[in-house]
């Protein structure tokens, strides 16, 4: 019993005077390990139905395995690029058209180019896509400007292909979220509802002014945090504390709203 108290004290999170858990190495560390044991993370032996494992052989070059990386993180992510384009030119055009345009920038060099960089232009690139195919060919419909989806591919490419850490990604979850962070870590207020989304903010189709400003957010939390906890924190590993711990716990972000208001 005493044993298992003890994995119990190791194991539970370091919180605030909020009871939400600190940006601290060991929180980061329980995420980690709470992450590799779960079924719905571990990677497939299946090739065809594994993002990490195509991108672990580098940037892809063939169409087909570009389409499957696009087709992977729009569905595993929930980014709807699939609902995108479904006019024209057909049903889940706004993934082709986003490979097409992805594609384009591998073979001109311009895509690791830009990742090696942590280039924020080429995040309005692709979340612009669509957009910009419907505008070239006459056909121009109001579709979504896909910034979550940008950021993300953008990120795991980075990660996966490059062994890198140059985007932090943009979801549901962060951009809830994210307003408590900066005002404990950093004391900015970007709450604007009850939901406490930091959409508005950034989210206005501007560009890379949009991601520039997002990503300085993040990185100021990070800096502050390094001097409070004395650990450097990545990208990955702040997208994964925050993902895991909050997603689908409404009570945890209504929390958060509550130490703000």
């Amino acid at each position: 019993m005493k044993d298992v108290l003890n994995l119990r004290e190791v194991m539970s999170f370091e919180v605030d005077e909020n009871g939400l858990p600190t940006l601290c190495q060991k929180n980061f560390a329980i995420i980690d390990l709470l992450i590799s044991n779960d079924s719905n993370y571990r990677k497939s032996d299946n090739r065809d139905e594994n993002y990490e494992m195509i991108l672990s052989e580098g940037i892809p070059t063939k169409s087909e395995d570009i389409k499957k990386v696009v087709k992977l993180i729009d569905k595993q992510n929930s980014t709807h690029l699939s609902s995108e384009g479904q006019k024209y030119p057909k049903k889940n055009g706004g993934r082709e058209i986003t490979a097409n345009k992805i594609e384009k920038m591998i073979e001109s060099g311009e895509l690791e180019k830009s990742l090696i960089n942590g280039d924020v232009e080429i995040i309005h690139k692709i979340a612009n896509a669509v957009n910009e195919y419907h505008k070239e060919n006459n056909n121009y419909l109001c579709s979504k400007y896909n910034f979550s989806f940008a950021t993300k591919f953008c990120a795991y490419t980075s990660i996966f292909a490059l062994e890198m850490d140059n985007y932090c990604i943009y979801d549901n979850v962060v951009s809830k979220v994210l307003p408590y962070y900066a005002k404990m870590y950093i004391d900015k207020k970007y709450w604007n509802n009850r939901n406490g989304k930091i959409t508005s903010e950034f989210i206005n189709r501007k560009g890379k002014e949009d991601y520039s400003n997002y990503r300085q957010v993040i990185d100021e939390i990070l800096a502050s945090a390094k001097v409070k906890h004395g650990y450097e924190i990545s990208y990955k590993e702040f997208d994964n504390l925050l993902w895991y711990y909050f997603k689908g716990e409404p009570s945890r972000l209504n929390k958060a709203y509550e130490a703000l208001n």
